[in-house]
């Protein structure tokens, strides 16, 4: 994420992107961001056509999977000075 956020033209607006991404999967999950749900354990990446994706480290991934949750959706926005974001978590 981070050479992402020194390419970016808009580095503002790629962090509120990506605080509101992180945020927006804590809230879904119910856990808010404490162990094992850290902002430096979550990744918002972009598949190939630049649906944006996320991407955990193995012991969030871990955690996922022992809550039964199979699969998530995610959706980014953002218009001039607000960012936001929404996670849909299926199990």
């Amino acid at each position: 994420e981070f050479e992402s956020y020194l390419k970016s033209s808009t580095q503002s607006r790629f962090l509120a992107k990506r605080f509101a991404a992180k945020e927006a999967f804590a809230k879904a999950l119910g856990t808010g961001f404490r162990s094992p749900v850290r902002f430096q354990n979550i990744i918002v990446g972009h598949d190939d056509l630049g649906k944006p994706i996320l991407e955990f480290d193995e012991e969030l991934k871990n955690y996922l999977k022992e809550k039964n949750i199979l699969s998530q959706h995610i959706s980014i926005s953002d218009e001039k000075n607000i960012a936001t974001a929404f996670v849909v978590l299926e199990s």
